[in-house]
């Protein structure tokens, strides 16, 4: 696992607890040194103020149901697709792929009426993902190799439902499922032969998702989440010869960590 998988892991790990301390601290009531269980709303409006933290989040409305998010990305993959596709060893380890803005996320939010759960939402994602040769080569000194360069895009719909208010709560945690298309692209140029390839891919994808939100203003916050991603796909072609016939199928399981900025209107 590569050190930016790991970074992404303590980085997202360390939000999510300073988020939760966050709305501890909001709930807190320092005037009588009580702690009470309420809405951030409430808590400001106990100590006199007309806004809540996170940034004028008091402001925020559920007129504003839909929302974007955008950000940076970690797919952890379970098996190098590399070596998968072409069956060499230097790829082995090559199990991580790191982007930045290359995610669009949008979701419709609904009132569900309850304190928990208090809302659920569906929409749409696209995810892009890019990488060759060097970058999913870990291993130390040089080598050599097949020249593969990878396109990777995935289309989804998903349903979310969140525990806490996601427009009256500073932080409020949710969980989702989704399911989708898996579609993309491998350029490559073999090591010993020189013969030059174009093999597309496409299959089906399937994930659950966990995160927590915290708003940072009247529109905007941040999300931190974990999809456990289930999902595969078969080649047009196969010119490593790693299947039975004229195609190979390939397994694209893992962990997709991300870390958003989201925007509604």
């Amino acid at each position: 696992m590569k050190t930016s998988f790991r970074i992404g892991v303590f980085l997202i790990a360390f939000l999510i607890s300073s988020a939760l301390l966050i709305a501890q601290d909001i709930n807190y009531i320092e005037n009588n040194d009580e702690y009470v269980d309420a809405p951030v709303g409430d808590a400001a409006a106990l100590n006199g103020g007309g806004s809540q933290a996170g940034g004028g989040a008091a402001a925020a409305s559920w007129d504003r149901k839909d929302q974007f998010n955008c950000g940076w990305l970690n797919y952890g993959l379970s098996e190098p697709v590399y070596e998968q596709f072409s069956g060499e060893s230097i790829f082995d380890e090559g199990k991580s792929i790191t982007q930045m803005f290359t995610n669009v996320t949008w979701n419709h939010l609904n009132e569900l009426g309850f304190q928990i759960p208090a809302a659920w939402s569906y929409g749409a994602e696209l995810l892009y993902f890019a990488s060759n040769s060097d970058n999913m080569y870990s291993g130390e000194g040089s080598v050599s190799g097949s020249s593969i360069n990878m396109n990777l895009y995935m289309v989804s719909g998903s349903l979310r439902l969140f525990f806490l208010d996601p427009v009256k709560e500073f932080l409020h945690p949710y969980y989702g499922v989704g399911w989708g298309f898996i579609f993309g692209d491998l350029t490559t140029e073999q090591n010993l032969t020189g013969d030059h390839y174009y093999t597309t891919l496409n299959g089906l994808l399937a994930y659950q998702v966990m995160g927590v939100e915290f708003l940072i203003g009247a529109r905007a916050g941040m999300m931190a989440e974990i999809k456990n991603m289930r999902a595969s796909a078969s080649t047009s072609n196969d010119p490593f010869d790693q299947g039975d016939g004229d195609s190979v199928d390939l397994t694209f399981d893992g962990v997709i960590m991300g870390l958003t900025g989201f925007y509604r209107f």
